[in-house]
């Protein structure tokens, strides 16, 4: 049984890190496209892709173990057949998912209500933790205006994106081949001290270039530092953060952990709540109208 988990876990890991480079190629290959056509063009070649999927979606068969688990037998086994090929001897492997569906059945069903008991506190506030964390850090701001960074710092935007394409890549190569050699928390450490380092320099290119200091400097400062930032997020935050959310959770909790639709919604409320204390209305007022009520507001 504990052979069959831990081929689970290892096809979900190798899963996890194939999306992620899959993202990181189809970004870096966004980016190089972006540079010799317009935006309408490569919104338009970026359907060629959606359609592809499409189009295969009709010829990817149904999940042998989803179908197990909905006691479909016989179309249990015809989908493992179809996915390891006609001439496989699926015996084997068809009865070690029958032993560990068997378990998962028998296993303890955990409520929403029953999942914020103290043994579970510790594995959530991770789970939860990193999720969270993981958006903070900035990287869809940093990707979506990686030209305007480089163009107001003072260096070529089209020099810029391309090494930006160009070092995501080995990036998460590198994160695939340790993942497993180093161990998730270092790389995740490593990989988040290299977005605070990146963050840091590319701060202080903008600082040097707006009191004139380092005027020659500055420019690669905010280069180098973008480029380490970018390089930095696929070694760990990218990747091994969404691999230890996936294993730090019991079987039993683990689909019902992993929903963040909860957390989501409670960001929410707390935007709900901080709009309506906090946000002044500004339709139909003047400027002098606005400062002077949040002045007031604060005294």
């Amino acid at each position: 049984m504990e052979e069959i988990l831990l081929s689970l876990e290892f096809n979900l890991c190798f899963f996890i890190i194939l999306s992620k480079l899959m993202v990181a190629a189809g970004a870096s290959t966004a980016y190089l496209i972006g540079l010799v056509t317009c935006w309408r063009s490569l919104a338009l070649i970026g359907i060629i892709p959606s359609v592809v999927q499409i189009v295969g979606l009709f010829f990817i068969p149904e999940s042998p173990r989803w179908l197990l688990m909905m006691s479909k037998n016989k179309e249990f086994e015809a989908a493992l057949q179809s996915l390891r090929g006609g001439l496989v001897d699926i015996s084997q492997e068809a009865a070690d998912i029958r032993e560990c569906t068997k378990a998962l059945h028998q296993m303890e069903k955990v409520s929403i209500l029953q999942l914020f008991q103290r043994k579970y506190a510790y594995a959530l506030t991770v789970g939860i933790g990193l999720s969270a964390l993981n958006c903070f850090v900035g990287l869809s701001g940093i990707i979506f205006y990686a030209g305007s960074i480089f163009k107001s710092a003072g260096f070529s935007a089209t020099v810029g994106t391309i090494a930006l394409a160009f070092f995501q890549l080995p990036s998460v190569g590198l994160g695939v081949i340790l993942i497993d050699k180093c161990g998730r928390r270092p790389l995740l450490m490593i990989s988040v001290a290299g977005l605070c380092l990146g963050c840091l320099l590319a701060g202080f290119g903008f600082v040097f270039k707006e009191h004139h200091l380092l005027d020659d400097f500055s420019p690669y400062l905010t280069l180098v530092g973008i480029l380490i930032y970018v390089a930095s997020y696929p070694i760990g935050m990218g990747g091994a953060s969404s691999i230890i959310v996936s294993e730090i959770y019991p079987l039993n909790v683990k689909g019902l952990a992993g929903r963040t639709f909860f957390t989501l919604s409670g960001i929410c409320a707390l935007a709900l709540i901080f709009v309506a204390k906090l946000v002044p209305e500004t339709k139909g007022r003047t400027l002098e109208e606005i400062h002077m009520s949040i002045s007031n507001t604060w005294q």
